[in-house]
This record gives C-alpha cells, structure tokens and sequence, in this order.
C-alpha cells in the first residue's frame, strides 16, 4: 500500500514540474517597463472615453456598499446611511500585447499618474 505523504510529494513536485515546463519563467527589464509606460501613456488623454470604438457605449459597472444605516426619521421619510462606491470598467487604450514587452501581463504605476487617467464623473 501506498504511503499518503508520498503521493502528495510525487503529485506537488509533478505540478510544480509541469507549471516551470509548461509556462517558461520571464522577467522583464526595466527597459521593456519603461517602452510599455511610454508607449501607453505618451499620447494617453483623459479628455477621450476609454473605448477604442467612441461609438460604442462604456461599459460600467456600479456597486454600493452600504456600511451602516446611522439616522432614520419616518416622519420627514429621510435616512442617512454611510457607504461607498465601487466603479469598474476597463480602459481600452491601456491594453497592450504581452509578447510585444518580453511577456509583461501587469504593471503598477504611481498615483501621480492614475491621476491623469480617464474617471467617470459620479
């Protein structure tokens, strides 16, 4: 009979074998980083929608998270409550193919320009 803690080792070690196989370990330079932010950001304005068809509507999707109910008054038929807004969409023109930038899926990028990103006015 088998042992349980070898089978888990062989099916571990044979998963992670296939994972480093499979999908090759990249690394992207800070140059490849710095052509994508360029190329992203250089003619980006946050004056136009970000779908590449301005035809086409943005889609947006809207979600209130109500934290709590702090006043209610039957009478004057008010509550007051306190939550937040949570907007998402995607931006269009900040897609990029990863191959073209030595296999870069994601970046991160500073607040100072998020800032000059395209936002819904809500």
């Amino acid at each position: 009979m088998m042992n349980t803690n070898y089978l888990i080792i062989t099916v571990g070690l044979t998963v992670a074998f296939l994972c480093f196989s499979i999908n090759p370990v990249t690394s992207q330079t800070s140059n490849d980083l710095k052509e994508l932010v360029n190329d992203l950001f250089s003619s980006y304005s946050l004056k136009v929608r970000p779908v590449v068809n301005q035809q086409q509507p943005l889609l947006l999707d809207v979600s209130f998270y109500l934290s709590s109910i702090n006043e209610v008054n039957e009478v004057k038929e008010k509550m007051v409550t306190t939550g937040y807004l949570d907007l998402l969409w995607t931006d269009e023109l900040l897609e990029w193919t990863p191959a073209d930038y030595n296999n870069t899926k994601q970046i991160f990028v500073p607040q100072s320009i998020l800032d000059q990103l395209w936002a819904t006015l809500i």
